[in-house]
């Protein structure tokens, strides 16, 4: 008899697990019902256009064509924070589902690689993990890309982007990314991986590195994206 089963099986019927949007009970190991899991019931963000500028794909120029799934509120926000703040890994797996499929949906070029943006080592010391690291895991068995999380690294330690205003937000990043294998990245497609689409700025300093070290295209995808009024330009 398989003991851990059973006393996972008993735990469930004793504390479901509930949806993060709607807190009824949903099947051992989800987190969101069939019903919240649609389009239809949720804050998605608009299908076919970028997050970044909100053009549709074919006419983005900002440099940063940009797939989010959902506005980060209500159970997206719940999903984000459990798997950031509180590690739960299932969290990134489940997310990273509805990621791949509205990546494809994009009908965007299929990347050679995919590459979470990274913490700065001493903060991922301190949490323990790495929340993008999980989702890119998890994703490149959705997409059957390879990841790659040396690929980028964060070599300064900045402030938070969401409390600084909207002058500093580029300064505070600026030189804080670094892409220390170019044979790595020589002329591929790159597939950019974070939670939390805030500002742009993380992903554009991010996108700058991938780039300069000899990656052909960088596109970005984020589990959510905050709502902000502006021109798609930083």
């Amino acid at each position: 008899m398989n003991w851990a089963a059973l006393k996972k099986g008993v735990g469930h019927a004793l504390f479901p697990e509930r949806c993060l949007f709607c807190a009824k009970p949903v099947p051992c190991g989800t987190l969101f019902c069939s019903s919240c899991a649609c389009e239809d019931h949720q804050p998605y963000v608009e299908a076919g256009r970028c997050a970044f500028c909100g053009s549709a794909y074919g006419d983005c120029t900002c440099g940063l064509t940009t797939v989010s799934v959902y506005y980060y509120e209500e159970g997206a926000q719940q999903a984000v924070h459990r798997m950031k703040f509180e590690g739960e890994r299932l969290c990134a797996e489940q997310l990273a589902v509805l990621m791949a499929g509205r990546y494809r949906e994009s009908e965007l070029m299929r990347p050679d690689l995919i590459v979470p943006v990274p913490l700065h080592p001493w903060d991922r010391y301190r949490r323990g993990f790495s929340q993008t690291d999980w989702l890119c895991r998890a994703l490149s068995a959705q997409l059957s890309v390879p990841w790659e999380k040396k690929a980028l690294r964060k070599i300064r330690r900045t402030k938070k982007q969401h409390a600084l205003p909207k002058e500093e937000r580029r300064g505070n990043l600026a030189g804080a990314f670094c892409a220390p294998s170019p044979k790595m990245l020589a002329g591929k497609c790159v597939l950019l991986v974070d939670d939390v689409f805030t500002t742009g700025a993380t992903l554009k300093e991010s996108a700058l590195a991938l780039k300069q070290a000899g990656a052909r295209r960088v596109l970005c995808l984020t589990a959510a994206k905050t709502r902000f009024t502006g021109t798609g330009k930083l």
